[in-house]
């Protein structure tokens, strides 16, 4: 198991530099912690940050309680290690993981949703994100379909199906794994 998790902590933190070279875009003062900042705002206001490591980051697991289950190890990986404001990559738009409530947070995604925490999570969702177009459909892992290593698959859930009909419907399988996502992103030039 230890052999494992080092090659996904390599993993994610690869995922991580290919994310702060090329994706992060520069947000709000009140989306991006100060802590996570590089520098003041620039003439339009915004500022600019990166995704930085973290000693802790206990709201996940309280997270991960409330929800009934823990993240796959790849994403926990992420989630586990470092602090980030939401980003775009690789289609979708990461809610962001501050442990504050800033715009999208990924610990208050229950709170502010209750189609999310009474339909989607009861079902066996996790969401961590969404598609990066700005559709509303969640994005998170099947919890119910855990594969080798106790990896998920990615799905995109159908938001409108959920909040009207009351039941998922997964309409898209985006990726076998957070793992296979982070390649994939790594593969690309």
């Amino acid at each position: 198991m230890r052999r494992f998790n080092v090659q996904i902590h390599a993993l994610i933190d690869a995922f991580v530099q290919k994310v702060n070279l090329l994706c992060v875009e520069p947000e709000w003062a009140d989306e991006v912690p100060a802590e996570l900042r590089l520098a003041g705002p620039n003439a339009g206001g915004l500022f600019y940050w990166q995704i930085q490591r973290t000693r802790a980051s206990p709201w996940v697991e309280k997270l991960e309680k409330r929800m009934g289950h823990r993240f796959p190890p790849a994403y926990r990986s992420l989630v586990t290690r470092y602090r980030f404001a939401s980003f775009s990559a690789g289609g979708l738009r990461f809610l962001a993981n501050t442990g504050q409530a800033v715009e999208n947070e990924l610990g208050c995604v229950l709170d502010r949703d209750p189609v999310l925490a009474k339909v989607i999570v009861a079902a066996g969702y996790l969401p961590f994100a969404r598609p990066a177009e700005g559709s509303p459909d969640p994005v998170g892992f099947d919890a119910n379909r855990l594969g080798a290593e106790d990896e998920a698959p990615v799905v995109r859930v159908d938001y409108e199906a959920a909040s009207s009909q009351r039941q998922v419907q997964v309409v898209g399988v985006l990726a076998d794994s957070f793992a296979e996502f982070a390649r994939r992103m790594l593969a690309r030039a």
